[in-house]
């Protein structure tokens, strides 16, 4: 996963994360349906990060002969002890590791999973579901969800803008040269509620990936976004739908229902004032590095005769680090 900063301080409880995601009535009710639609009588589930364990009950309740429940992070304790409470322990094998460690004696015909960041991909699920395709499933399996869209906005956020950067009156950095820290933060992504007021343009669509057929994590995509009212741009804004059978679809697109999912920011070096028809050339690039997902973005405002070009990337932040 990539570094994606949230605003709120409890979000650093891993419990309380987790109390959040199942206070979370619009994702848990999507999720449930979908996986009464797809689980069938005897199916063998495998579920990626399983948190709580909400997801692989629910498989079981659907009618899953067995599943297998993978969970990095300690949370697992309060899911094993929650399945032995509810009497569901005895179809449920745990492994307390990442996904890309875990050996399994069968293949699964089902995965669920609920590795979607605030940005639909940054929690790694292309190359989780990749691995899980390649070696822990069956040919032609399942999968919960099967579909991610991703969205991008050029936006007007003087807000968050601020909360990146230095003020003029900041006394660390009047004292000393903290330009280099400052680019690492504008260098990084970030998690917040964002509202259609800020938008400079209509949203786009850049991708569609298939979760069943994807076999690649380096992608590219490019669009061009006409301004449609003069304003600052000082970023673009992120989210995505999921689809997670044929009839259900969840996702965290602006002013729509709140979900526990924000909404992600990209920021660019300096803001840029742009006029009503100029244009803006962006591009989004992926890539994976030691099981660690990358995000490039760049960007092209052509204003008049003035062309301004920035270049960002989740790497350059986090290699400092």
């Amino acid at each position: 996963m990539f570094c994606m900063l949230p605003s709120d301080e409890k979000l650093f409880s891993p419990c309380f994360i987790h109390k959040q995601m199942l206070d979370d009535n619009v994702k848990a009710n999507a999720y449930y349906n979908a996986i009464c639609n797809t689980v069938k009588k005897n199916d063998i589930v495998l579920e990626i990060g399983t948190g709580t364990g909400i997801l692989a009950f629910w498989a079981i309740k659907a009618g899953a002969s067995k599943v297998y429940a993978i969970e990095a992070q300690s949370i697992i304790k309060i899911a094993q002890n929650l399945a032995e409470i509810n009497n569901l322990s005895n179809k449920i094998i745990w492994f307390n590791d990442i996904s890309y460690n875990v050996q399994l004696p069968e293949r699964c015909d089902v995965l669920i999973t609920e590795t979607l960041g605030n940005f639909g991909i940054d929690e790694n699920i292309l190359n989780i579901i990749i691995d899980a395709k390649n070696r822990l499933l069956v040919p032609s399996p399942k999968i919960v969800p099967s579909k991610i869209d991703l969205f991008i906005c050029p936006m007007e956020n003087a807000d968050i803008y601020s909360s990146i950067t230095f003020s003029q009156n900041n006394m660390c950095a009047k004292e000393f040269n903290y330009e280099y820290f400052e680019n690492i933060l504008l260098n990084t992504a970030y998690v917040e509620y964002l509202s259609e007021n800020a938008f400079l343009s209509l949203p786009k669509k850049i991708s569609s990936i298939d979760l069943l057929t994807i076999n690649n994590t380096h992608l590219k995509w490019n669009v061009t976004f006409h301004v449609q009212k003069d304003g600052v741009l000082h970023g673009f804004g992120g989210w995505f739908t999921s689809l997670l059978d044929e009839k259900t679809v969840l996702g965290n697109e602006v002013n729509n229902e709140k979900t526990h999912w924000r909404q992600a920011f990209f920021p660019i070096k300096k803001p840029v004032f742009v006029k009503e028809n100029d244009s803006i050339a962006f591009g989004l690039n992926t890539f994976v590095e030691n099981k660690t997902i990358h995000i490039e973005w760049h960007c092209e405002i052509q204003s008049n005769d003035n062309k301004v070009h920035y270049c960002h990337s989740t790497y350059t932040s986090q290699k400092d680090l």
